[in-house]
């Protein structure tokens, strides 16, 4: 008995250790998912189950039975969102529209695992550098992937699924993982892990050595040849370039953050209009001028009449560029809404719609979570996001931003472009492989400002 009082004991400690070790394991997945098994979907479901036994297991009472009762209700919020729509929709995809539920709540479930998880292991261990490290063990994996599948040639089209109407062009790949839009999802959100955990080294020997791994995650991301990872190195390094300078004046502390911030900023846009990305949106730093023909005997051309090289930025079609094609689903998707049942309008559609043949997500997630799950399963879902949001705001005004750190700004950073790349390409809230990114960042900000401890930052 005393045994098995002990093993229990013994259980969140376990679970902690997993969870932990779980965030290095995620690239590896998703090469696993390239390959065409469904490995990684397994995995993933029983670490939901892995999940709610460590919420059962959380020493604190009131915000285990919380939580217990939040993933509870919204197991069944889900069932009857199946059913419902098994006995409405005709055609009805059943694996399909399960496995997008299952996304769903895993991303909403991770959420609340790794702030519990963090909260709780914050006076154990140096929870922080763990979880820097990890993230930046993930982004070098990801990268010397597309190094190798660049050298060999074996790179997955990022655009070679696109219908033609989008007018997008073709260029880049994603490795040898399954999609270019959670490649680049994940690229946007673990980048800013990876600039904390170089800004944090102390020694500055460390850091320089370190930057060559940057430059080939810098490199990676433009490879891919999404506007996400292009938008999100620039802000990045942007935004840790202007903390870098203000703490190197206020603290007087080094300036080789700053260094580092510039020379990648630097290396985007030398690499940019030679890069997949930069050809996708027709940047170019010269422009090719057609020379009229001239004849020697009657004209001479004078040097300061040659034509010389301009900047040129195209932004013809910019809007439909941007959106992608995704306006024409959320068209379809309206449509099928203002024409839904009661019963639709309360627990959703289902992703994709009332579609005819095959699902198509709008692929931008809020619009994805209103229209799939209704207004019930749009306040369940949300409810965990807002309430975080609220938490955080409240903590830094109650402290009055004392908690604030270069740390706590990046990882804020890093949360915001998370909730921005939901909302503008997708691919987060409805994707384990990317959203669980945001849940770790998401949860690591709560932490920093509603539970302040003493940092540990550049």
């Amino acid at each position: 008995m005393q045994l098995n009082e002990g093993y229990l004991q013994k259980i969140p400690t376990m679970l902690e250790f997993f969870f932990l070790f779980y965030i290095i394991l995620q690239p590896f997945l998703d090469l696993v998912s390239y390959f065409g098994t469904s490995i990684s979907t397994l995995v993933r479901a029983i670490v939901i189950v892995i999940g709610f036994v460590y919420l059962l297991s959380y020493p604190k009472k009131k915000i285990k039975w919380i939580t217990i009762i939040y993933i509870l209700l919204l197991g069944v919020f889900m069932t009857l969102h199946i059913l419902n729509n098994y006995m409405v929709k005709a055609p009805y995809h059943l694996m399909q529209e399960l496995t997008y539920a299952v996304k769903s709540a895993y991303v909403v479930e991770m959420l609340i695992v790794y702030a519990l998880l963090f909260i709780s292991i914050s006076k154990k261990w140096d929870w922080q550098r763990i979880v820097q490290r990890n993230i930046f063990i993930n982004m070098l994996v990801i990268g010397v992937v597309m190094l190798l599948a660049t050298l060999t040639g074996t790179g997955k089209l990022s655009y070679n699924t696109y219908e033609n109407w989008t007018n997008l062009p073709t260029e880049g790949h994603s490795g040898w993982f399954y999609s270019a839009n959670d490649l680049g999802a994940i690229f946007a959100i673990g980048f800013t892990g990876m600039i904390i955990y170089m800004m944090n080294q102390k020694s500055t020997k460390l850091k320089w050595f370190l930057i060559p791994l940057l430059l080939l995650i810098i490199w990676a991301m433009l490879e891919v040849g999404t506007k996400v990872g292009l938008g999100a190195a620039i802000l990045v390094l942007a935004i840790g370039a202007i903390i870098s300078f203000v703490y190197a004046i206020i603290k007087r502390e080094t300036w080789t953050n700053l260094f580092i911030a510039i020379i990648g900023l630097v290396f985007v846009f030398a690499y940019l209009p030679y890069s997949p990305v930069g050809k996708n949106i027709n940047i170019s730093y010269y422009k090719e001028v057609e020379k009229e023909s001239i004849d020697p005997i009657n004209e001479i051309e004078e040097p300061n009449e040659i034509e010389q090289p301009e900047f040129e930025f195209d932004t013809e079609d910019l809007p439909k560029r941007l959106l992608s094609g995704r306006d024409r689903f959320l068209a379809n998707v309206k449509e099928d809404w203002n024409e839904a049942p009661v019963s639709q309008k309360l627990f959703g559609l289902g992703p994709g719609g009332n579609y005819q043949e095959s699902i198509k997500i709008i692929e931008i997630d809020y619009f994805d979570w209103y229209y799939s799950y209704g207004l019930l399963g749009s306040i369940l879902l949300f409810l965990p996001l807002f309430y975080f949001a609220f938490k955080i705001l409240h903590s830094l005004i109650r402290f009055k931003f004392k908690q604030t750190s270069p740390t706590l700004l990046m990882v804020g950073v890093s949360v915001c472009l998370s909730l921005g790349i939901a909302g503008f390409a997708g691919h987060i809230l409805l994707n384990p492989a990317s959203g669980i990114y945001f849940a770790i960042f998401y949860a690591y900000l709560l932490k920093l400002s509603a539970y302040p401890e003493k940092e540990y930052r550049f």
